[in-house]
């Protein structure tokens, strides 16, 4: 069985590249955190890695994972961009409804919030998302 975390960043791909209303916002500038073109034009996403611990029970091996999905923006306005984007990602992540190889007990919104870098040209907005997976 492989890691939760891995296939679970799977299906976040697969979820946020197949989200028109997304994707209309951001084209395919969906990135891996840590594998950002310097050359990236804004906006896009980053997806950081998810972050697991166990949840087991007497009924067997279950997970809790965290998402977190990164919005970065330099249009003028300051948040205004990244804001309009965090809707789609939420939704991009509510159409989640399976993860190869686990069973998906739920997937859970948790929050989401917009900030300015110290730049004071970057907008920096996030949402967080935690998903309960099961072994089959």
């Amino acid at each position: 069985m492989s890691a939760p975390d891995v296939n679970l960043g799977g299906a976040v791909f697969t979820a946020l590249k197949a989200h028109a209303p997304l994707t209309a916002l951001v084209g395919t500038r969906i990135y891996d955190a840590g594998d950002v073109p310097k050359s990236a034009a804004f906006p896009y996403l980053t997806v950081q890695p998810a972050q697991c611990s166990e949840d087991d029970d007497a009924c067997g091996q279950h997970w809790l994972a965290s998402v977190q999905v990164d919005v970065w923006s330099r249009k003028s306005g300051n948040t205004l961009e990244a804001r309009s984007i965090l809707g789609p990602v939420r939704a991009a992540l509510d159409s989640i409804t399976s993860v190869s190889g686990f069973g998906l007990n739920y997937g859970q919104y948790r929050l989401h919030r917009t900030t300015l870098e110290q730049d004071h040209l970057t907008a920096h907005g996030l949402v967080q998302y935690e998903f309960h997976l099961s072994a089959l």
